[in-house]
């Protein structure tokens, strides 16, 4: 079985760091805008995200947030390298962006856009429930015309229990979720629907409230099914400092493959607006 490791460090670099970086070419613009992390419940917001695969750490790719005048993101931009972002997927590739968000009173967004070269592609409708936490995905496909929907069912303490996803009004796949431990008070800030979309929106906090199964679980597992034949296991195990995420494991068997995936997270200062 072929095994392989992929490592992404994600930062988060407080504006004086900036000038830190190690050559012109990879700093950051110091004229973004610090977004106002209390009134939009971002404790501990990336500015600037870079990933590498283990085997190839010379390729890395970095990630840059935007933010407008008024401390909302406002664009998303990358470079080749595909990324998936359950339950969003996106190749930031000849121009692509995330932009035109629209954000709900608890600062999370109910809507946003994909472009690329300022092209209309994809556009994204999310509902949340009553406690705010994220209920529903609805992705709009212009360029191959369909409809995709994630639907989150949860359990009384807040948990995923299943997602069920829909493509074009029909059910496809689920997914069931299974845990280690009771669900645990998570006060951290630490938006997550789960472990796997930790990256980039929910790590902002703008896809509803925190998740309770953080942070003081160590593992959970989800199954992935479709048509009743079960296709994906996967088992994540996490690691934290304080109350930081510092590393995700990811376990994935498929069929005869099994893969892991490793996200390390380091963080460089954090944003505060008074």
């Amino acid at each position: 079985m072929k095994q392989k490791i992929i490592l992404l460090t994600g930062l988060a670099i407080v504006a004086a760091s900036f000038t830190a970086c190690s050559n012109d070419n990879d700093r950051i613009s110091e004229d973004l805008v610090t977004p106002n992390v209390t009134e939009l419940g971002i404790p501990h917001p990336f500015m600037r995200m870079e990933s590498y695969d283990m085997e190839k750490p010379d390729e890395k790719t970095t990630y840059n947030y935007q933010y407008s005048s008024d401390n909302q993101v406002y664009s998303f931009e990358g470079n080749g390298w595909t990324m998936v972002i359950y339950p969003f997927s996106f190749s930031f590739k000849n121009g692509t962006s995330l932009a035109n968000f629209k954000i709900n009173e608890k600062g999370c967004a109910t809507y946003f856009e994909c472009l690329r070269k300022g092209i209309l592609c994809e556009e994204y409708h999310i509902t949340y429930d009553a406690n705010n936490r994220l209920s529903s995905v609805k992705t709009i496909d212009h360029v191959l015309s369909h409809t995709l929907e994630k639907h989150y069912i949860r359990k009384e303490d807040g948990r995923i229990d299943r997602i069920v996803s829909y493509a074009d009004g029909k059910a496809e796949a689920q997914t069931i979720y299974t845990y280690g431990t009771p669900a645990t008070s998570n006060k951290s800030g630490i938006f997550l629907t789960s472990v796997s979309s930790y990256d980039f929106l929910p790590a902002m906090g703008l896809l509803g409230c925190p998740s309770p199964c953080l942070p003081k679980e160590s593992t959970y597992y989800t199954e992935s099914a479709k048509n009743e034949d079960i296709v994906m296991h996967t088992k994540y195990t996490y690691k934290t400092i304080n109350t930081l995420i510092s590393q995700i494991i990811d376990e994935t068997e498929w069929k005869d493959l099994k893969w892991t995936t490793i996200y390390q997270y380091t963080y460089k200062g954090l944003y505060i607006h008074e």
